[in-house]
């Protein structure tokens, strides 16, 4: 069961943007995955806000909107793999970093779904892990007395210092996935 999301007043699926390498390319396939043979060690995929306000809305055309969040999740961690490996085994080995937060307490409810997907692409044979960036905003500086999200950037978004946190956050997760050991100068 495919879901159309309305999006910019144009009915799409999440399948029609995996090969545009810009939203408003979509359904156009613009990027080509692996096409020089490069193959990623790691894709790492921020669930935030937007995405959020999106499975509210798909819970108010389908009841059980968690369950197309995670279903569509899942399938795109598959079409990035099956892409990268050309549409054939052996599959690329590529871990996964699905990521939600900072913004607000949007996401927490997306949150919630994003541990579930990181569930169940494990179980599928993907290799996913969760990162949790909702703190990021609150430990930034506020920029505004009345920002009660704690973001420093524009409309509620992450400024510098949010984004700074996020790195700080995301860093340790990644560290230990990926067996880095030296840290980053800005660390």
């Amino acid at each position: 069961m495919s879901v159309a999301v309305q999006h910019w007043r144009c009915p799409r699926r999440g399948r029609d943007y995996y090969n545009s390498a810009l939203i408003s390319d979509a359904p156009n396939a613009t990027y080509t995955f692996g096409a020089n043979g490069w193959v990623p060690q790691a894709v790492f995929v921020d669930l935030g806000t937007n995405d959020e306000r999106v499975l509210h809305s798909m819970k108010k055309q389908h009841p059980n909107g968690s369950t197309v969040f995670v279903r569509e999740t899942v399938a795109f961690l598959h079409s990035v793999r099956a892409r990268y490996s050309g549409g054939r085994e052996p599959w690329a080995n590529i871990s996964f970093f699905l990521a939600a937060g900072p913004i607000r307490n949007f996401t927490a409810r997306a949150s919630r779904a994003v541990p579930v997907a990181v569930e169940r692409a494990n179980a599928e044979g993907l290799d996913a892990t969760f990162v949790d960036l909702t703190g990021a905003c609150p430990a930034a500086r506020l920029h505004a007395p009345d920002n009660v999200d704690g973001c420093d950037g524009c409309s509620a978004h992450p400024g510098v210092e949010g984004h700074y946190e996020m790195a700080r956050l995301a860093h340790p997760v990644l560290a230990a996935k990926m067996g880095w050991v030296d840290l980053p100068a800005w660390y």
